[in-house]
């Protein structure tokens, strides 16, 4: 019973959370910026109309990028102050969101630095 249950509850964890969907999502734009680099590295000539559109083409890319993880870049944001010595400017995260920040994305949240 123990051993149903445990595999009922990881096959109902990855219909919910689908990691192969999201490393393909992430395989599938790493080859699409490849490209555009590859492409702007053997250009012949880079004049303005060849960069609007490595722009354009950058932004189409860009435009299919899954939403971000807000707590998890502010976490992120903050090992980086952390790292440069920047500990009065650190990003506000609550316990809840640093507990459910690599699975929720808190989109509309707004984090505030630490008063000095």
């Amino acid at each position: 019973m123990r051993a149903r249950f445990s595999s009922e509850s990881l096959c109902t964890l990855d219909l919910v959370w689908r990691p192969y969907g999201r490393a393909s999502d992430h395989k599938f734009l790493f080859r699409e910026f490849s490209r555009l680099a590859i492409s702007i590295r053997t250009a012949d000539q880079r004049d303005h109309a060849q960069y609007k559109d490595w722009l354009t083409e950058r932004v189409r890319i860009e435009a299919g990028e899954p939403p971000i993880y807000t707590a998890l870049e502010a976490d992120c944001d903050n090992e980086v102050r952390r790292a440069w010595g920047l500990d009065r400017e650190m990003v506000q995260i609550s316990r809840r969101h640093r507990l459910t920040m690599n699975v929720c994305r808190h989109a509309a949240m707004h984090y505030d630095t630490k008063a000095a």
